[in-house]
């Protein structure tokens, strides 16, 4: 299976939500992200700040940390929140699917960053994802964002949901 989260989503909402509730926030453009892209990230206390998707390593970048894992592969790096409206995986037959909050327009999405680049955590997928990858990202929810951000480990599942997202055909 080809690499979990490799692009999501950032709509208006979520970019004048960022620029509104935190302060020295940047101005935030929706959008898609992918790898090698600037996007807003949340660090510390209240704090949004753009940086760029993927930490740099030989032969590319490493955009997904496991979360098994990711204290001892990358104990340099500190912790973030990555917003998102949403995020696609591609299901064996190509079609682009794609998660949202089943209860929240924003999702909030575990990450570690070091200087100026992001990558997300990925934990085991749920059964709604797992048809389509057997990853998905660590998705925080909204009260225990500052947990992650302190260092905490033990967090509530937060529901997704899909929707598969078909080419429309010419009528004629």
């Amino acid at each position: 299976m080809a690499g979990m989260c490799s692009r999501y989503g950032i709509d208006e909402y979520t970019a004048e939500w960022l620029q509104s509730y935190f302060r020295h926030a940047e101005k935030f453009v929706a959008g898609d992200v992918r790898p090698g892209n600037p996007a807003p990230i949340l660090i510390g206390d209240r704090l949004a700040v753009l940086m760029t998707w993927g930490l740099p390593r030989k032969g590319g970048l490493i955009i997904n940390a496991r979360s098994e894992t990711f204290d001892e592969k990358f104990a340099a790096c500190r912790r973030c929140i990555v917003p998102v409206r949403h995020f696609y995986e591609w299901d064996a037959h190509k079609q682009r699917v794609t998660f949202r909050g089943a209860q929240e327009k924003i999702l909030f999405l575990a990450g570690i960053y070091r200087h100026d680049r992001f990558a997300i955590i990925t934990e085991p997928a749920d059964d709604l994802v797992r048809p389509v990858h057997d990853r998905m990202p660590l998705q925080i929810a909204r009260e225990e964002m500052q947990e992650w951000l302190d260092g905490g480990r033990e967090f509530s599942p937060v529901p997704f949901v899909k929707e598969q997202d078909v080419e429309e055909l010419p009528l004629w």
